[in-house]
């Protein structure tokens, strides 16, 4: 708790230097608050919390229709690219992988999303 009371303090004051137009006492402080927010972050994912929270976050995507709808779009049309190719020792898979991700992103940007909550 000390650690986020800190970020507060530290964003006052860069935001008080901005309003003043100190430029100099603003890159200061922002690379003060730089500093403390890996300071947060790492104290995050010391404590397990950021894994926590990232799984959080995905268990809830992964239930909604869209994503999965997403999910299985995208499943078939890589399964689909990967079928058309034989694999050989030679073959470059970063240039696969990329090739298929600038596909997949191609493709989606035909598709409107809908959102469903």
């Amino acid at each position: 708790m000390l650690v986020v009371q800190q970020a507060a303090a530290a964003g006052a004051k860069a935001k008080a230097s901005t309003l003043q137009g100190a430029g100099d006492t603003w890159h200061k402080h922002s690379t003060q608050l730089s500093s403390l927010v890996s300071r947060i972050v790492s104290h995050l994912k010391s404590q397990g919390l950021f894994d926590q929270f990232r799984r959080d976050c995905l268990a809830d995507v992964d239930t909604k229709p869209a994503y999965q709808n997403l999910r299985q779009r995208v499943d078939n049309f890589v399964s689909n690219h990967l079928a058309t190719h034989t694999w050989s020792p030679h073959l470059n898979k970063n240039q696969l992988r990329n090739n298929i991700r600038q596909q997949v992103l191609n493709l989606l940007s035909l598709f409107p999303f809908k959102s469903y909550k």
